[in-house]
């Protein structure tokens, strides 16, 4: 006889403003990917100038930068503008290495998805 079990995760997940107080904690999401770093920019980590003028661009351009909150710990970062016609552009999503590959990634994105659907979204890119 074999027995299956099913474990159940609740997670508790919420999206927060970085805010310039928080950058070490951003720094140590990014500089957890070194190879998305590498391929996407040509080094393996970043440094506190480059987060702020990267959330700097981004919010000329109307995007916000967020850590991914999962029961009260910040495990990632999400990058999206939503414009009042309904569309969502999603420009990052992601989570700090100790978190990948485990299926929170799929559950982060669809309770985004949820929230952003929630606020009037119609289109998501």
């Amino acid at each position: 006889m074999t027995l299956f079990y099913r474990l159940e995760i609740i997670l508790m997940l919420d999206i927060k403003p970085i805010e310039e107080k928080d950058i070490d904690m951003a720094l140590n999401i990014y500089n957890s990917n070194s190879d998305f770093l590498y391929h996407h920019l040509g080094r393996d980590n970043v440094d506190e100038s480059f987060l702020v003028g990267e959330r700097k661009e981004m919010s000329t351009h109307g995007f916000m930068s967020n850590f991914v909150i999962m029961n009260a710990q910040p495990v990632g970062i999400i990058d999206y503008m939503q414009n009042k016609e309904g569309y969502v552009y999603l420009s990052l999503l992601m989570l700090s290495m100790e978190y990948q590959n485990k299926g929170f990634g799929k559950v982060i994105y669809r309770n985004f998805e949820g929230e952003v659907c929630g606020n009037g979204a119609t289109v998501m890119k």
